[in-house]
């Protein structure tokens, strides 16, 4: 899973190959926990990438977690 620019401004793109399930789950939480994005990004043959909107977030650090059946990728990013 690879997430980029970080640390970021307004935008973060996400993308991931070789996933083992087509059924995706992106959050993103805050580090108090609380999931304050949550979307379903569109699949190919294992495969994503998806451009989101943070704009609106308050400058500070946050967790990005992607699950796709037993996988589950957790990387922080920073918004400056």
């Amino acid at each position: 899973m690879q997430i980029y620019p970080n640390p970021f401004k307004t935008n973060i793109n996400v993308s991931a190959q070789n996933l083992p399930d087509k059924d995706i789950s992106l959050n993103i939480y805050n580090m108090l926990g609380s999931l304050i994005y949550q979307t379903k990004p569109n699949v190919t043959n294992g495969n994503f990438d998806t451009n989101i909107d943070l704009s609106k977030l308050p400058p500070a650090m946050y967790v990005v977690k992607v699950i796709s059946g037993d996988y589950v990728g957790i990387v922080k990013i920073e918004k400056h």
